[in-house]
């Protein structure tokens, strides 16, 4: 899965139509929310502002009265294609008198999304996972070192209890920690920043 820093767009001429597509991070509704709100103010002559959004497993696709199925899917297909996630990407259309058909509609919406995609900088989610450990002084050592031999960092939070963050060798480590008492351990996924 992959995400986005910072927002991204691309223009499409077809028939004296402008689309605009922007692709924008968002990591909850409240946040699409506000961003929805942004482009319409933004582009407030527009003649269609259409969108999809993949955010925490919840994905909307919107046409925006165009022909059903034209616009808002097309977008989200791009989305799935790339395998975007906690983003949405707008499309929106200043309509240029000349009407394209369902067909070219469509294609067109593919087209503007996955321009606006390739323009972003994609960045890959990684799977984390956040674990705290607590056991005696021995055991707890004895964990540092086999964990540390997993290259795995580690944060002490007192001589009997470690906190840790796993974004590789997670067979290895589900192993290890079947033995230990675990305090709390959490799964996560997480943009890979380089």
């Amino acid at each position: 899965m992959f995400g986005v820093l910072k927002r991204s767009e691309s223009i499409i001429i077809e028939n004296k139509s402008k689309f605009i597509g922007i692709l924008i991070p968002v990591d909850n509704e409240k946040e699409f929310d506000k961003c929805l709100l942004k482009i319409k103010e933004e582009y407030k002559t527009a003649t269609h502002i259409t969108f999809a959004y993949s955010i925490n497993c919840v994905e909307i696709a919107f046409d925006a009265n165009e022909p059903t199925y034209t616009a808002g899917l097309s977008i989200l297909n791009q989305i799935k294609k790339y395998q975007l996630k906690n983003v949405v990407l707008f499309v929106v259309r200043y309509f240029g008198g000349i009407k394209l058909g369902k067909s070219k509609l469509r294609q067109t919406y593919s087209k503007c999304a996955e321009g606006t995609i390739r323009n972003a900088e994609l960045i890959e989610f990684v799977r984390t996972i956040n674990c705290t450990i607590s056991g005696s002084v021995s055991d707890v050592a004895k964990c540092v070192k086999t964990l540390q031999s997993l290259d795995i960092k580690i944060k002490y939070l007192d001589a009997n209890t470690i906190r840790c963050k796993v974004q590789s060798e997670f067979e290895k480590f589900r192993n290890y920690i079947g033995s230990l008492n675990i305090l709390e351990i959490e799964e996560i996924e997480e943009l890979k920043c380089q």
